[in-house]
């Protein structure tokens, strides 16, 4: 399995890539190529090259990274990667042409207001990613994964693919999964695609119903605590109740409060 990650070298960041390695090394094996994006803009001539002492300081900033990283796996390959570039954009080039399996963000950055972090590089590569993000939320401590939760909804999923990544996860990390949908109303039924049954073997009578009560985050994370799941996954489409959250400044940032790592399923 090969994983992207990004850094800014925040605590968060920092603790996601630490949290992604111990995950591998319960599998014995995986790649992950850490990524530092230095985004700039050009300054006059007649002034100091501000890319050359970020990138300076961002070579030191690596190194002292990969001596902490490396006394933590005897299995996992880590490879670094220093650019000049906006890291939105090319978070989600450069997973395509490495072929990663997954990408991996912290839930937070350096800035201490979260919503800029999450809404200028998180969310942005949550909506354009072909592939499968994992949130790590900040403070996160590793411990072997044993059950994920899954949010559904109701929408057709257009690509089976989507649902087969669910479970290459669960299968490479032996994890059970419990299925629960987030309902608007009172009287709406349980429903689900048939897609579910195929690749999951989900029944619509096995998946849970969840009332939705406040923010989609406080249901997600009660489920999963009565579920004592370790992961929470969701299917991104772009119209469904988590795309809304992902293009409404109000709630942007909602589903990232969950307090378990978050799989997001781009479909």
């Amino acid at each position: 399995m090969k994983v992207l990650c990004p850094t800014d070298f925040s605590e968060c960041s920092v603790n996601a890539i630490k949290w992604i390695i111990q995950l591998l090394e319960t599998n014995g094996s995986g790649e992950i190529e850490i990524l530092h994006c230095i985004s700039f803009r050009k300054r006059s001539d007649v002034f100091i090259r501000l890319e050359n002492v970020l990138e300076e300081q961002a070579i030191q900033d690596m190194n002292i990274l990969l001596e902490v990283l490396k006394d933590l796996t005897q299995n996992v390959k880590i490879t670094s990667n220093i650019t000049l570039a906006d890291p939105r954009t090319y978070i989600v080039n450069r997973s395509q042409i490495i072929n990663a399996d997954f990408v991996l963000l912290g839930s937070t950055g350096l800035t201490s207001l979260k919503d800029i972090t999450v809404g200028s590089i998180t969310e942005f590569v949550a909506k354009k990613s072909e592939i499968p993000i994992l949130v790590i939320p900040e403070g996160t401590e590793f411990k072997v994964p044993k059950r994920m939760v899954f949010g559904l909804d109701k929408e057709v999923i257009k690509e089976k693919v989507a649902l087969e990544i669910v479970q290459d996860f669960m299968e490479d990390f032996k994890l059970d999964l419990k299925a629960g949908q987030v309902l608007d109303n009172e009287g709406d039924e349980v429903s689900i695609d048939e897609a579910y049954y195929d690749v999951l073997g989900i029944a619509a009578s096995q998946v849970k119903r969840l009332n939705r009560d406040g923010k989609i985050s406080k249901v997600l994370h009660q489920f999963a605590k009565e579920e004592n799941a370790d992961i929470c996954a969701v299917v991104h489409h772009k119209l469904n109740w988590f795309g809304r959250l992902l293009h409404h400044s109000v709630t942007k940032d909602e589903l990232f409060d969950l307090e378990i790592p978050l799989l997001i399923i781009p479909d």
